[in-house]
């Protein structure tokens, strides 16, 4: 009986980290989830646990940066 729930927990834990979790996220920061997870793999190893911590804002604040710096197809096409 104690497998079960153990196995059980841990399955609900999975599809809420890896699933659920970067959906939030995503909606939130406006990231893609698979970019977040993205983030969150790099951040966790380049920095341990701070690079977890600073993986999504600091991809958040790249993403807002980049869209505001370059140039969109319609700039590009009135400029023409």
């Amino acid at each position: 009986m104690g497998g079960e729930i153990i196995a059980i927990a841990l399955l609900t834990d999975q599809i809420v980290d890896n699933a659920i979790a970067p959906k939030i996220l995503g909606n939130l920061i406006g990231l893609n989830p698979a970019w977040i997870l993205i983030s969150l793999l790099l951040g966790a190893q380049s920095g341990g646990v701070l690079g977890l911590i600073l993986a999504v804002p600091l991809a958040g604040s790249l993403k807002r940066v980049l869209t505001d710096r370059l140039p969109t197809r319609e700039m590009v096409l009135e400029d023409i």
